[in-house]
């Protein structure tokens, strides 16, 4: 086979080989050099692209991968350039399906980070505490907490403090759209109900005869509190002179909710126990 160049008056540059078919720079160098040749050992290919001969193997080796050069068995080992048409074609799909890759990976570590962020956004809510020594505010926040919530609501109530919004709060349940959240809640008996919230009013008598708000008496809650949908949770706190509330906390945080809900849970148990047993 000879060793005479072909003649390549217009041969494009390393660089935009590089550019074009995202190769290194020897990679170009070897296989711009053997297309001026029919075939060239690696010695030969060394001497006329001026790249390194401990770096032509490896070189070549990533070439022939790429679909552009091929090897000829014989003594020595010869190495023949791909026509550009055939070469070219073999790169840029290559090239796709490493898009194609990338995309898919690119895509899983978008989700992927996008959850973290979530999750992290998640964490800084939810661990939130706001004062409300506003009743009236406090009555409309509770409302409002209500109207949103997607999961069951559980309330506990007690003689002491008293706390006048207790009507408002259950005639918000008449008005509330998702009528598939369970309500409960924990009273202290049905003489302080029907003085502080007046069931009879008939939206509310209709939600507790179809089962919608469940009420249980229960004597011994000291504290009360409630937990609206999964993360919302309220502590009420009493002023001693007055017996009225003085202030509530609204608790944005899951784990706490959980666990209030957890202990609401066993009290309402514990309410259905003392109406078995008469206690």
């Amino acid at each position: 086979m000879s060793d005479n160049p072909h003649s390549f008056e217009d041969m494009p540059t390393s660089e935009s080989l590089q550019h074009t078919l995202s190769l290194t720079k020897y990679e170009a160098q070897i296989y711009l050099t053997l297309l001026n040749f029919e075939s060239l050992s690696p010695q030969h290919i060394s001497e006329k692209s001026s790249v390194p001969r401990s770096r032509c193997y490896d070189t070549l080796r990533r070439l022939e991968a790429k679909g552009m050069v091929i090897q000829i068995v014989s003594r020595p080992t010869r190495y023949r350039a791909l026509p550009p048409f055939k070469a070219f074609e073999n790169r840029f799909t290559q090239l796709k399906n490493d898009l194609m890759n990338r995309q898919t990976e690119a895509s899983r570590l978008q989700d992927h980070l996008t959850n973290v962020i979530k999750g992290r956004r998640q964490v800084e809510e939810i661990h939130t505490v706001l004062r409300i020594g506003n009743i009236q505010h406090l009555t409309r926040m509770i409302i409002e907490d209500i109207q949103k919530a997607e999961q069951q609501i559980c309330i506990s109530m007690t003689s002491n403090p008293n706390f006048r919004s207790w009507k408002k709060i259950f005639e918000a349940y008449a008005k509330r759209k998702n009528e598939r959240v369970s309500i409960k809640h924990l009273i202290p008996d049905e003489i302080f109900f029907i003085e502080k919230v007046n069931p009879f009013r008939v939206e509310v008598q209709q939600h507790i005869d179809e089962g919608k708000i469940q009420l249980r008496t229960y004597k011994g809650i000291q504290q009360p509190f409630a937990v609206i949908g999964k993360e919302v949770s309220y502590l009420f706190f009493t002023n001693p002179t007055n017996q009225q509330i003085e202030f509530a906390l609204r608790i944005k945080s899951i784990p706490f909710s959980v666990q209030l809900e957890h202990m609401f849970k066993l009290l309402w148990k514990e309410a259905e126990s003392t109406k078995k047993h008469g206690q």
